[in-house]
């Protein structure tokens, strides 16, 4: 179990933990506010320190200032109009999942691409089941998706035909849900319109949630989003009690983090070789936790993401280099950074 002393109840048959935490809190970053937007119904992280959203009609995206919300890049979607619902990057694909719904109650799963503006429905998650949300587990890269029908349910999804599976259905034991999200080490976490979090279990049959705490400061969370790089979370709050309504970036306090980092993380190697006329560069690391997260960069903008092994190991590799020395910078999701030189023939 993640927690200590707990309150244990029965409820319909929903087992409920209740971990005794602290009020929680949200602080407001900015208001969400760029030309075009209808309202903001995704949030994710990339490997950038600041956040990737998309307009609830998805035709739009925005890349946002994590300090103040302002738009730092906008992204033209080229799939028509559609009531589209989350927004996930899985950083074991390098895909940008979402759910769209373009005729009556049918949820299709699928995939958009920021850069060249292309939708791809990967096929029919379900049909009047309201999909609310996503979220990647960024170790395994399983899928999954809540609805707030029939008292709320979570549903595993195959990526490759969009298809859901119902995992658990929550009868209403967390009232309406609203959004969810995956922490660090595949902790999936969902938010409620109650005003409270929960952590929930997909794969322990003796516990169904943990509510983790009341959060207060803020309507009610669209999506949230923890970002590996710097462990924190933020979330797009839809602030219903303005008229009309407005959408905020807020960062969450509470919600428990990533794991501390080990102080050894390190670049082990730099290695740059000619392969056929092709240089080709890997850079391994060593020392962190398994399940952590990086980002390598090189000075020329390059970069590769990966989630570290069992031994706390990782590799990242580039191609088509230049001749010539360059620098490596490796950044780990708990915080750490390392540099180191290379040089290719």
């Amino acid at each position: 179990m993640r927690f200590n002393t707990v309150i244990v109840a029965v409820v319909f048959g929903i087992v409920i933990i209740s971990a005794p935490a602290a009020l929680a809190d949200s602080i407001e970053v900015g208001r969400i506010n760029p030309p075009g937007i209808n309202y903001c119904s995704g949030i994710t992280f990339d490997g950038s320190v600041d956040p990737l959203t998309i307009d609830g009609f998805g035709d739009l995206m925005w890349r946002l200032d994590v300090t103040n919300a302002q738009v730092l890049s906008t992204h033209t979607l080229n799939g028509g109009r559609a009531t589209t619902r989350g927004l996930e990057y899985d950083p074991t694909n390098g895909e940008y999942y979402t759910n769209r719904r373009r005729s009556g109650s049918n949820d299709e799963l699928a995939t958009v691409d920021p850069q060249s503006g292309a939708v791809n429905i990967i096929g029919l998650t379900g049909t009047g089941f309201n999909f609310l949300d996503q979220a990647v587990d960024p170790v395994t890269g399983k899928l999954w998706l809540i609805t707030d029908i029939n008292g709320g349910g979570l549903y595993s999804v195959n990526k490759t035909s969009g298809a859901g599976t119902l995992v658990r259905n929550y009868g209403g034991a967390m009232g309406q849900l609203s959004a969810m999200a995956v922490g660090h080490g595949g902790r999936l976490f969902v938010a409620s319109i109650n005003g409270k979090f929960y952590e929930i279990y997909a794969d322990d049959p003796g516990v169904d949630f943990v509510t983790i705490t009341s959060l207060s400061g803020a309507d009610h969370f669209r999506d949230f989003e923890y970002s590996p790089i710097t462990a924190r979370w933020y979330g797009v709050e839809e602030r219903r009690s303005a008229s009309p309504r407005e959408w905020h970036l807020r960062e969450i306090i509470g919600l428990p983090g990533g794991v501390p980092c080990t102080g050894k993380e390190a670049i082990k190697k730099t290695k740059c070789k000619d392969k056929r006329g092709v240089n080709k560069l890997t850079v391994k690391l060593k020392c962190g936790v398994e399940g952590d997260t990086f980002t390598v960069k090189l000075l020329g903008g390059q970069e590769a993401n990966g989630v570290l092994n069992r031994k706390g190991k990782g590799k990242a590799k580039f191609s088509n280099l230049p001749s010539g020395g360059g620098t490596a910078t490796a950044t780990w999701g708990c915080g750490a950074q390392d540099m180191k030189d290379y040089v290719c023939p």
